[in-house]
């Protein structure tokens, strides 16, 4: 509690009891502080008083603000020591290359190191890099979901992430047992809007292949056949396919080739 002290004034109590928040855990980089309004109903002190213990654990480097967001706890120490981990999918194809060279550059501008692995779209594969990554000190880590639409068989690493209060924030899928933080597109918009061009140029007889052990595959099937059910189009089976990652280098073109041979 802040109590009325001559030696210690209360915007100095408010930012040692802030700073031995974020040394004890109870505040982890990245987690917004409370709102000054939250602190003066709590504290019982002024506006003026929390800003000023804003303005100096800013100084100090111990928060930082966004405009418009908010206050948030700031990392420690040198930030050319602290590593990244990133661990997605694939690096080499698809869209991948473009998604780490982001990654890279902002993560270089901040100072920041980072070390990145793939899983080939394999749970096992994505345990033996969450245990790897673990072994490490690491300041936090992106992930993209391995198979997100099959059941979460590496929860316990998550939980050992939580547990160390090391960040993680889900690239393109999440994991529905997992509350966290998350970046991804609208895919079932995505397949809908495509769909909706096609019919919109005339188009009836429109083929979709999804992948259906991710979730971007399902929500984009989802998209298509509501897109197709709008219409009033009668939905085909011998135009829907379906494959597993380990299909992916035979099922889309076998099932291409049996499409145009009809």
């Amino acid at each position: 509690m802040i109590k009325p002290d001559k030696y210690l004034p209360k915007y100095y109590q408010l930012k040692e009891y802030l700073k031995q928040m974020i040394q004890n855990g109870d505040i982890i980089p990245a987690q917004k502080l409370p709102s000054e309004s939250d602190l003066v109903r709590q504290f019982k002190i002024s506006r003026h008083t929390v800003r000023h213990s804003f303005s100096e654990l800013e100084n100090e480097g111990w928060i930082y603000r966004e405009q418009g967001k908010g206050t948030f706890c700031a990392y420690r120490g040198s930030k050319k020591e602290q590593k990244i981990a990133v661990l997605t999918t694939y690096i080499s194809n698809y869209i991948f290359p473009y998604i780490i060279r982001g990654i890279e550059e902002t993560l270089c501008e901040s100072g920041f190191s980072f070390s990145i692995a793939s899983t080939g779209n394999n749970k096992y594969k994505e345990e033996e890099c969450m245990k790897r990554f673990l072994e490490q000190d690491i300041s936090g880590i992106i992930v993209e979901p391995t198979k997100s639409a099959k059941p979460n068989i590496n929860q316990k690493y998550f939980q050992e992430l939580d547990k160390r209060n090391i960040p993680y924030i889900l690239l393109h899928a999440t994991y529905p047992d997992l509350d966290s933080a998350y970046v991804i597109m609208d895919d079932e918009k995505g397949g809908f809007i495509a769909t909706q061009y096609l019919l919109k140029l005339g188009h009836k007889d429109i083929a979709g292949i999804f992948l259906s052990d991710d979730l971007q595959g399902i929500r984009r099937q989802a998209g298509f056949l509501s897109a197709l059910k709008k219409y009033n189009v009668i939905i085909n089976n011998e135009f829907l396919g379906n494959y597993k990652t380990e299909q992916m280098f035979s099922f889309p073109y076998n099932f291409t080739m049996n499409l145009l041979k009809k």
